[in-house]
C-alpha cells in the first residue's frame, strides 16, 4: 500500500523542502527512506508534536543549508530519472 501522500512527500524532499508526516502510531506507513530524517522530514503524531517537528526541521535547515540540499540531491538522484526517450521507452517497455 502507497499513501496518496507519498509522491508529494518524495517530490518535496527532493527540492529541499522539508516535509511532516502526519501518522497514526497504529497505522504507520512513511513514503520515504531513513535518510534524512529529522533533517528534512519527520513524522508528528499529534498537533503538538507537529508544531514540535516543524520548529526543529526549520531551525535544522537554516543550520544546516548545505546538508539539506545534499539530501535533496540524494532523493532526486535515487528516486528520479532524466525523461529522456530512452528511459521513458524503457519505463513503458516500448522497446
Amino acid at each position: 500500500f502507497t499513501p496518496p501522500y507519498a509522491g508529494t512527500s518524495l517530490e518535496a524532499v527532493a527540492c529541499g523542502i522539508p516535509v511532516i508526516i502526519i501518522a497514526d502510531k497504529d497505522n504507520l506507513i512513511s513514503p520515504l527512506v531513513d535518510y534524512g530524517r529529522g533533517e528534512i522530514w519527520s513524522i508528528a503524531f499529534s498537533g503538538q508534536d507537529t508544531i514540535k517537528q516543524y520548529n526543529n526541521l526549520l531551525e535544522y535547515k537554516n543550520n544546516n543549508i548545505d546538508k539539506v540540499e545534499k539530501i535533496a540531491y540524494w532523493y532526486k538522484d535515487n528516486f528520479f530519472i532524466e525523461p529522456t526517450d530512452e528511459n521513458i521507452a524503457r519505463a513503458f517497455e516500448l522497446n
